[in-house]
């Protein structure tokens, strides 16, 4: 599943680091939503509900897992 948007951020930064955490931190917050409609659609059809495996979410070439 892909999710893309642009927005402008709401909050104004000090620093490029600290932009880059805000960003970091809504792309998690997406990538939890969208898990939980994956999970929900499996359930209402049925499927298989074993255990999803982690996201990846790459930021300056750091990755962190989403469980």
């Amino acid at each position: 599943m892909i999710s893309w948007r642009s927005v402008k951020q709401t909050i104004t930064t000090t620093s490029s680091t600290h932009a880059e955490i805000l960003a970091l931190h809504e792309a998690s917050r997406e990538c939890v939503w969208l898990r939980s409609i994956i999970q929900h659609v499996r359930q209402t059809c049925g499927l298989s509900l074993g255990k999803m495996k982690p996201t990846t979410i790459y930021e300056d070439k750091v990755h962190a897992l989403l469980n």
